[in-house]
């Protein structure tokens, strides 16, 4: 085994057990902020993450801290702070290659960093067992559209993709992660950063607005 093999191979065991305080994980998030900033984002001042009350959780939301006016802007993620690629296989394989590039060869190290060692996505369904899987089958019938349930895996789903990657650097562990992430948190081929902490509603219920029309303008502003 190489050493450069052995040092991802670390990494990526951290990936999968990393333990994460809640405040290690706040200023993570509050890194993330100032790096929207920087690449021409824009994030309110009425706006903080938080956890919900008596949670000790390193996860949380994002909320507001004073009343905010209808139309007024309250987050905005341009293209130059989005994460994309022609489809989720490629932006998963981007994901994994900005990892292993850690903070001084990644653009987006403050996001990146944070849902692979914050969120918690080896509790995501793909990550079950076998049996956890059938259990949840036998439940809720033998399928769940548009996969199987827990079948988004990238093994399954970007096989055509394998040749192109140097798996002496991204491990097939660290490129499932990067694929749960993908199918959790993306907008199908996109990554949003920060944007996608914004728990919402939908229906008449509905508490954030989006102006978005990927076709005319892939730019994201949240109001």
């Amino acid at each position: 085994m190489s050493s450069l093999w052995l040092i991802q191979f670390v990494q990526v065991v951290g990936v999968l057990t990393a333990a994460v305080s809640a405040q290690n994980a706040n200023e993570l998030k509050l890194q993330q902020v100032e790096w929207l900033r920087s690449c021409g984002g824009y994030f309110n001042e009425k706006l903080s993450f938080d956890q919900p009350p008596g949670s000790d959780e390193p996860t949380g939301g994002i909320f507001t801290t004073e009343d905010i006016a209808k139309g007024e802007t309250v987050l905005a993620v341009p293209t130059s702070c989005q994460l994309r690629e022609r489809n989720e296989c490629l932006t998963a394989i981007r994901l994994a290659e900005e990892y292993v590039g850690g903070e001084t060869e990644s653009d987006f190290w403050p996001y990146i960093k944070y849902v692979f060692e914050v969120y918690p996505h080896h509790t995501l369904p793909d990550a079950w067992t076998a049996a956890g899987k059938g259990l949840m089958e036998a439940i809720v019938g033998p399928e769940l559209d548009p996969y199987g349930f827990g079948d988004g895996s990238f093994h399954r789903r970007c096989s055509s993709y394998e040749e192109r990657i140097d798996y002496d650097e991204t491990s097939e562990d660290l490129l499932e992660a990067a694929m749960r992430i993908v199918n959790a948190r993306g907008w199908n081929n996109v990554m949003l950063p920060v944007y996608d902490m914004v728990n919402h509603n939908n229906g008449p219920m509905r508490n954030v607005g989006q102006v978005h029309d990927s076709k005319k303008d892939p730019n994201i502003v949240v109001h």
